[in-house]
């Protein structure tokens, strides 16, 4: 890393968070501009569901939370919201749980789907509990209550009844996990989500189609993302060496260890792991364009070239060629 970016670790995965969760809220935007949100939400059903099970499994042993399944269900909307930057708190009750979420940092009226989708990843991590469980959103925040409120109760309950037990059992305001943890949370969260919307666009479009509707925006985000690099790292265009400095965080920022060197056209590298290794072609793809989107702000024309190993898991080799002719910018 360059002298000019005084990131701590917390904040280098906090930074890192915010960068994937631009794609997921640009890919989200893109997938209702085609398919309308119920559409979209049908999509992803499927996927969200597989997600928020193994999620359910793997974050109570990794957290080491309590065995009882309504108390493991507040944990983890709570944390999960937190993480997600809301300002919320859980209640549990005999009857189920309660989030109330007083700030959100996606939910606006002309955008619904992220509300909505607050409460599908809700609803499957109920079923991950038990499939007798369902989420029902009760209060909306876009639709003008002071709060957005989830109820996690059986389906053969109404609403009423969480309001009428009359005794919460436990209440959670502060997240119970280290910020650390908080931050790895969110990673999961906000990198799983996204390949999720990804996937869903290639089921309901094919794979051609979506890379369409998705490349140019996921480069137009890497060029802003690129622009704020430089200020972080303190240097502009012109800077000896800012491409080579740019990339070397930007990998450092994703943790990627890599071996890179300058060639007579631009640099190259060596990348020995990626947060998406397990996912799609599609992902690759547009975490490509993401990328490539990046250097090109910091050096305009260049073209990144990606050749991943058949050999190795998670291993690529990156192709920075330089263009003596600068293009336009976005």
């Amino acid at each position: 890393m360059v002298d000019g970016a005084k990131l701590t670790p917390l904040e280098m995965r906090a930074l890192m968070n915010e960068m994937l969760g631009e794609l997921w809220v640009a890919s989200v935007i893109a997938l209702t501009d085609h398919l309308g949100e119920e559409l979209s939400i049908r999509y992803m059903r499927p996927r969200m569901k597989v997600n928020m099970h193994e999620g359910w499994h793997y974050w109570k042993e990794r957290l080491k939370l309590d065995d009882d399944p309504l108390s493991i269900l507040a944990y983890l909307m709570h944390i999960g919201s937190r993480a997600g930057g809301l300002v919320s708190k859980a209640e549990m009750s005999e009857w189920g749980v309660a989030l109330t979420v007083y700030e959100c940092t996606v939910g606006r009226p002309d955008r619904e789907i992220f509300c909505k989708l607050h409460a599908l990843a809700f609803d499957c991590l109920c079923e991950a509990m038990d499939p007798e469980y369902v989420d029902r959103h009760v209060k909306w925040l876009t639709r003008g209550d002071p709060v957005c409120q989830h109820l996690a109760i059986r389906r053969t309950l109404s609403s009423d009844k969480w309001f009428d037990s009359g005794g919460v059992i436990m209440l959670l305001t502060e997240p119970s996990v280290s910020m650390e943890q908080l931050l790895e949370v969110g990673s999961w969260h906000v990198s799983s989500q996204w390949m999720i919307v990804v996937q869903a666009l290639v089921d309901a479009v094919g794979s051609e189609l979506a890379l369409s509707i998705l490349r140019p925006e996921m480069n137009k985000r890497g060029r802003a993302a690129g622009r704020r690099l430089l200020c972080i790292l303190n240097i502009d265009q012109d800077t000896k060496g800012a491409l080579e400095n740019v990339v070397a965080f930007l990998h450092e920022l994703m943790q990627q260890p890599t071996e890179g060197r300058l060639t007579k056209d631009g640099y190259e590298e060596r990348v020995a792991s990626c947060p998406f290794e397990d996912a799609s072609d599609e992902v690759h793809v547009l975490f490509d364009a993401y990328i490539e989107g990046v250097c090109q702000a910091v050096e305009p024309g260049c073209v990144l070239t990606v050749e991943r190993s058949a050999l190795e898991r998670g291993v690529c080799k990156w192709r920075l060629e330089r263009s003596r002719h600068a293009l336009p910018g976005p």
